[in-house]
């Protein structure tokens, strides 16, 4: 008798089954990085700061001509404002636009622990997407006891700013895990 749901038909191996399903709880959640929406700030404010000052300077106004309509009124005097928006942009989504698109990416992630592998799935404009990681015995556990409650299971390292540091890998803000922290141990000692 086989068990394997269908949407899972051709993913899961023979022997592999399903010990747990669940999903992030879903809604804003202002969370880590108090000095990078500080840095946004700042950069927003520049970036406001140029797109003004190069409008300024490209309506002719302070060109020395008295009349305020210089030679800066042409199309360069026009688009050259423009190139601040890009920066503007990435200051704005450093201030609070990561935590809408946390908030957006989270309502539709789903998770499933099997008793070999911890699956995330995600579906975002469009595209959806599944990535499996062996759950063995060498995985690095940890709890974050919320609630909700973060259970990760895999620390990949990443390039940063300032060096590489580790990326947690996990089940982020859902219900009980405690217990799913007390599964995964279980998967790594075969005894599921």
């Amino acid at each position: 008798m086989n068990l394997t749901p269908p949407e899972w038909q051709g993913i899961l191996e023979p022997d592999e089954h399903i010990l747990w399903q669940g999903a992030p709880k879903p809604g804003l959640r202002l969370s880590g990085g108090l000095g990078l929406s500080a840095f946004g700030l700042v950069f927003a404010g520049f970036s406001l700061f140029w797109i003004a000052a190069a409008s300024w300077i490209g309506s002719g106004i302070g060109s020395g001509t008295g009349s305020g309509t210089g030679s800066g009124t042409g199309v360069i005097g026009r688009v050259f404002p423009l190139f601040g928006l890009p920066f503007l942009l990435v200051g704005l989504y450093m201030i609070g636009g990561r935590f809408l698109w946390g908030a957006y990416i989270r309502r539709g992630t789903f998770y499933t622990l099997t008793n070999k592998r911890a699956c995330v799935a995600t579906a975002s404009i469009g595209r959806r997407a599944l990535t499996a990681y062996a759950v063995d015995t060498n995985a690095p556990l940890g709890l974050i006891v919320g609630p909700p409650d973060s259970v990760f299971f895999k620390a990949n390292m990443a390039q940063g700013e300032f060096g590489r540091m580790p990326l947690r890998v996990g089940f982020e803000y859902i219900d009980d895990g405690r217990r799913l922290f007390n599964l995964l141990r279980d998967v790594q000692k075969g005894t599921v």
